[in-house]
């Protein structure tokens, strides 16, 4: 199988995207395959989940220069590299985003992962269109609410737009609905999704949980945490749904 490049994006923050990049890398780990996992966020939250108390040696800010330090392990099982605040600074170079795609490209052709994800910053910058740039696949997590549609619509443009320019060939893995609560307004809103986007609103939905927040603060995923079977029930779903769309 080739690598495949999952970049994992939204113009809004605080949609869980993060939460989403975490399990999922977990969850092909689960699956059997090699991962890496590139945290494109300064905030470098993914890293934080993944690498608790450990030194950090590799870091995404690396690819905007065009070239990598060797490749950090978590626990064995993926490859990390790590987001800080250096993004900030090499993201304005104007080459950046083409040799962040460039060197991922290369890590890709040598086929020692399965997939590589990409957590995205929030904010449409050149952090933004590098992970595009760079993605076979893009999925969009989004919390049910106008601000939500908002922030995906924008995303949507930019990647036509890229298209257009021949600047990516990456297609829409899914949008997956989080942080969802049971009410009608979010019942409503996820049946309107469908309505807009048959195709790509995908049928599992992961609900707002206590555990989804506290989880990462330990550095493991839903399934080691192991405090609520819910979470692990419709996590495991959307990892199924996933693997489909990836066959499919």
């Amino acid at each position: 199988m080739m690598t495949r490049i999952i970049s994992i994006i939204n113009q809004k923050g605080g949609v869980g995207k993060t939460t989403i990049a975490l399990n999922m890398a977990h969850g092909f780990v689960r699956e059997g395959k090699k991962v890496l996992a590139v945290d494109n966020d300064p905030q470098g939250n993914l890293t934080n989940s993944l690498l608790i108390n450990e030194e950090i040696r590799c870091f995404s800010a690396s690819l905007y220069n065009g070239k990598v330090n060797k490749l950090q392990s978590v626990n064995g099982h993926m490859g990390i590299m790590a987001g800080d605040s250096k993004l900030e600074i090499v993201q304005y170079n104007e080459q950046s985003p083409l040799r962040f795609s460039s060197v991922l490209t290369k890590i890709k052709q040598k086929h020692i992962f399965d997939y590589i994800l990409i957590d995205s910053s929030p904010q449409i910058t050149n952090l933004t269109f590098a992970s595009i740039m760079a993605a076979d696949n893009l999925l969009f997590p989004l919390q049910p609410s106008k601000f939500g549609l908002d922030g995906l619509k924008k995303v949507l443009m930019a990647v036509a737009k890229m298209k257009s320019t021949g600047a990516t060939k990456a297609a829409v893995l899914g949008v997956v609905m989080n942080l969802v609560n049971r009410t009608k307004l979010h019942r409503q809103t996820i049946l309107a999704l469908k309505k807009r986007y048959p195709r790509d609103v995908m049928d599992c939905v992961i609900h707002r949980r206590t555990a989804y927040e506290e989880s990462p603060i330990k550095g493991q995923s839903i399934w080691e945490y192991g405090k609520d079977e819910r979470a692990q029930i419709e996590m495991s779903a959307f990892m199924r749904e996933i693997l489909k769309r990836l066959e499919d």
